[in-house]
């Protein structure tokens, strides 16, 4: 079964195989959207993706889920070759590739973090290898980076952490024209959907129109957003106004009560690291299923799929201990050791924080926690000394 955000997916790659057009129309229990119809509400990546599964197979969600174990295997293997390039042993490149298949529960919903892992994999390895200024890399980084982009548009935080890595390893001078084509192979991937949202929108949009509703839902004001879009409908709004609706009744709020927002963002960031689904979504996925009448070897599937999220939370937690005993390697592991905290700032500062929104970052979480078993050895035989 297909819920909310899934179902959203679905629907956008089935129109677009169907239909040939990006939209979605909005057929839940939320009087509100009632009869919408939203063009821009979810990015582009993920859905092309679905499509692209969907040309061959139909409709049909599940042929989705086999195609992302395919593609999260590649990530385990992409995952392994990232250990061995940092840290030259089989050691803990084995421990961090074995730690990354505890999220393979992710494979089993239809949703963007498994693609969005792999692009971060991918870019890491680019990142980490040799001969960082080619221009052929450097070209196919950036779209790399384009497509994490188009599926998760948060990532493009990660641009500065970027520019300051090849900065750090090439110079001033090299890095700078690599960055040049780096950045020209990123926005020739974004930058005709950007076009498309204005030609769409009449205005500028950057990828997807659900920034007001995140920050909204992190700001915890105690102002409904259903009751905000309602007033947007009677208003005759669309999307991308109703959205900029959003925003400012909430900076209107925290203007009002500047107290606010200092609980707020402390609860952005204890959300984000909590080790419980958001919204009780356990008993969704795991719960329910277990306590329903069914074969034995599903409950077994299911079970070990809890497992396995209770153990992914936890290396997520060692990453952060693996980051305070191995903290003088900052320097040489930026990509590593920034990810983390540049995703957490930016959560505790802006915008809502779930635990699934540090999904992607799970490979870096799994390389850092297989530092852990570096640390009784000479710092030497890690890579980049």
């Amino acid at each position: 079964m297909l819920y909310a955000d899934s179902d959203e997916y679905h629907q956008y790659a089935a129109g677009l195989v169907r239909d040939h057009a990006y939209y979605f129309d909005y057929k839940g229990p939320m009087a509100a959207w009632k009869g919408l119809r939203f063009r821009s509400s979810r990015s582009p990546g993920y859905p092309f993706f679905i499509a692209a599964i969907y040309v061959v197979t139909g409709p049909v969600p599940r042929a989705v889920l086999v195609v992302q174990a395919l593609l999260d295997t590649i990530t385990v293997f992409m995952v392994y070759l990232l250990g061995m390039r940092l840290f030259s042993r089989d050691g803990p490149s084995l421990v961090a590739a074995g730690l990354y298949g505890l999220i393979a529960y992710r494979v089993g919903m239809v949703m963007s973090e498994v693609l969005s892992a792999a692009f971060l994999a991918w870019l890491l390895l680019i990142l980490c290898g040799i001969d960082l200024g080619n221009k052929r890399r450097a070209l196919i980084g950036g779209l790399v980076f384009g497509g994490l982009v188009l599926t998760r548009p948060l990532f493009i935080i990660l641009a500065p952490l970027i520019a300051l890595w090849y900065l750090k390893k090439l110079g001033r001078g090299k890095a700078l024209k690599t960055l040049v084509f780096f950045g020209a192979a990123t926005t020739v991937l974004i930058g005709p959907w950007i076009v498309r949202d204005f030609m769409v929108h009449n205005r500028f949009v950057f990828l997807a129109t659900i920034g007001g509703r995140t920050f909204h839902q992190g700001s915890y004001i105690p102002i409904d957003g259903h009751d905000i879009y309602l007033a947007a409908r009677r208003r005759g709004m669309d999307e991308v106004s109703a959205d900029h609706l959003l925003y400012r009744v909430t900076i209107d709020y925290l203007m009002e009560h500047p107290m606010h927002q200092g609980k707020a963002m402390f609860k952005r960031l204890v959300t984000l690291w909590t080790p419980f689904m958001e919204g009780g979504d356990e008993k969704k996925y795991f719960f329910n299923p277990l306590l329903k009448d069914g074969a034995g070897l599903s409950m077994v599937v299911v079970g070990a799929g809890f497992l396995a999220y209770l153990a992914s939370r936890t290396v997520s937690y060692l990453a952060l201990v693996a980051m305070m005993i191995h903290r003088r390697r900052a320097r040489d592991l930026l990509p590593l050791f920034a990810l983390p905290v540049w995703l957490s700032l930016f959560h505790f500062l802006l915008f809502l924080g779930l635990p699934r929104y540090l999904a992607p970052a799970y490979p870096v979480f799994c390389l850092l926690s297989a530092m852990i078993f570096t640390m009784n050895r000479s710092s030497t035989e890690v890579a980049g000394d």
